[in-house]
């Protein structure tokens, strides 16, 4: 087996019950958008991007399909570092933090005009990371897959989830968080994990899904 560590980016539950509960309000305090009239662009690019994930060589969206996401936070206890809504929105100092190479991610522009001030200052970008590894041992970990519909009304089929979850052997990233063609998750080294804790980023999860323990509890990784 690898004797690699990696982990699941995630989001904390606690901030993910805070995002829902503020969704749920009336009127909203956290609202996401995006322009519509690049829906259909947008839609194609993503089904574009599902079959190059399973080639193995998913790259950056096209910026010139891509209409901007719009936030609202009215909340002005809420501005987090990392939230994820529709999309990975990370603060200016989550992304300073990161210092992810080109080649592994890219960020998109978000309207956040309708934000209290404290969230603009934020200065969120969508984050998409798009590196892919071959990551996952594929005989002895168990993937199941569900049909997807497509923009076209096709039909394809998307991996659902990985069960015992196992990496291949001798696997070592070349970058700092990937995605594997099998798995539509993003994982992150143990070093780039490091570095966003001991930066005090606490609104980014760690998530160990390989350990036995991690089968039955949430095990996050920690300083």
């Amino acid at each position: 087996m690898s004797q690699h560590q990696y982990w699941l980016i995630s989001q904390p539950i606690e901030g993910l019950k805070r995002l829902n509960e503020l969704e749920d309000r009336s009127p909203p305090a956290v609202v996401v958008d995006y322009d519509r009239e690049a829906d259909r662009a947008e839609s194609l690019d993503r089904q574009e991007r599902r079959i190059a994930n399973v080639a193995g060589v998913l790259g950056p969206k096209d910026p010139t399909r891509w209409g901007p996401m719009k936030l609202t936070i009215l909340e002005e206890s809420f501005y987090p570092d990392f939230f994820v809504r529709s999309a990975w929105f990370a603060s200016a100092r989550l992304r300073e933090v990161m210092d992810l190479p080109d080649h592994v991610a890219q960020y998109l522009p978000v309207d956040s005009t309708a934000c209290h001030e404290k969230a603009r200052e934020q200065d969120y970008m969508v984050m998409d990371p798009f590196a892919v590894q071959n990551a996952i041992d594929t005989e002895r970990s168990e993937i199941r897959y569900g049909d997807y519909p497509e923009h076209d009304g096709t039909i394809t089929k998307q991996v659902m989830n990985v069960k015992n979850f196992v990496w291949r052997e001798n696997f070592v990233s070349e970058v700092p968080i990937f995605r594997d063609p099998h798995d539509n998750r993003f994982f992150a080294t143990d070093a780039f994990a490091e570095k966003v804790l001991r930066a005090g980023i606490t609104d980014m999860w760690f998530r160990d899904i390989t350990s036995e323990r991690a089968q039955t509890e949430i095990m996050i990784k920690t300083l």
